[in-house]
């Protein structure tokens, strides 16, 4: 399933797995990414393609979207290391 080309202009909020800051982007943004840095934690994030689709999901269905976690909370957060 491809990640809707609706969403592009959107603002999506989103929340560091992390520490929970919540940050909105443009779903374009969203699209593009597969890593980002958290302005709340410095922790750095991955996203698969698997989470963007639920994100994109949420945001696509007639209720309000809820702020959503980039990771199951089962699951402990992918942290990069950058150079």
């Amino acid at each position: 399933m491809p990640l809707s080309l609706e969403l592009n202009d959107t603002r999506v909020a989103l929340a560091c797995p992390v520490c929970s800051h919540t940050f909105v982007k443009k779903g374009s943004w969203l699209r593009t990414i597969s890593r980002y840095k958290c302005d709340g934690c410095g922790a750095k994030v991955r996203i698969g393609y698997e989470e963007k689709l639920a994100i994109f999901e949420s945001h696509l269905g007639n209720d309000p979207p809820v702020i959503t976690q980039m990771q199951p909370a089962n699951r402990p957060p992918r942290l990069i290391g950058w150079s």
